[in-house]
């Protein structure tokens, strides 16, 4: 699909912390975060403590959109030859010992329960603060990241998918990413998009005169039927 709109905005916010150190990777004792986009290949990723998407790794709160500039949130149905912009908030760990984190997300388009390379709509990479041998670890951060595109004309009304995973370079280095498999550390995060029509232009809008005399009829009717039952009481 051949994007019309595809800019990327990104600002940062970081947070202070106490030095916590480097950890131990523990991916028992964290668990994993498995997609779950219905219908489509599986991905999970051990969760850790390095890289993840919003505030909760595990729960799907990184991801946000807005529709013709509509408030970013997580209903707004995407509507067909119109604009979206997706929003997505990665937070970097104030530990580890990695060079970069990497944000990747994909839209199935074509509604065909397969993501491919065709439909990726982010792919970034952003280095990290406590990188090997810089002995800084007491810096975390959000990284914001916004990209919009015309919702194709060739979509169907109904819904379709989006995936977001996170990684740092450890797993795989930039440019390797897929939709599938599983991650040794970050997140994946699949939303469910409700694909509408827009609403016909040429619909017939009633005219104000038109609006007035149907109310005047009815108000006729029902003085009419009050003066029928007063003369039968």
């Amino acid at each position: 699909m051949k994007h019309i709109i595809n800019s990327i905005i990104v600002s940062v916010f970081f947070l202070v912390f106490g030095a916590v150190g480097v950890h131990a990777y523990n991916h028992a004792a964290w668990g994993t975060d498995y997609g779950d986009a219905t219908g489509y290949g599986q991905a999970s990723n051990d969760k850790g403590i390095w890289q993840r998407l919003g505030d909760v790794n595990g729960i799907d709160d990184g991801v946000l959109w807005s529709v013709n500039d509509s408030d970013f949130g997580t209903t707004a149905d995407l509507i067909i030859g119109e604009e979206v912009t997706f929003q997505f908030n990665l937070w970097q760990g104030n530990n580890g010992d990695h060079w970069y984190d990497q944000l990747y997300a994909v839209v199935d388009w074509n509604q065909d329960f397969y993501w491919d390379n065709s439909e990726v709509i982010l792919y970034e990479k952003n280095d990290t603060l406590a990188h090997h041998g810089s002995g800084n670890f007491d810096l975390a951060r959000y990284i914001k990241y916004e990209t919009s595109f015309l919702v194709p004309e060739t979509m169907n009304v109904g819904s379709t998918w989006l995936r977001a995973r996170v990684q740092c370079h450890d797993s795989h280095e930039y440019g390797y990413m897929t939709p599938y498999g599983h991650l040794l550390q970050g997140e994946t995060e699949d939303y469910q998009l409700s694909i509408v029509k827009a609403p016909d232009p040429e619909a017939p809008v009633p005219e104000p005169s038109t609006i007035i005399l149907l109310s005047a009829g009815l108000l006729g009717l029902v003085c009419i039927n009050r003066k029928k039952m007063l003369k039968k009481s």
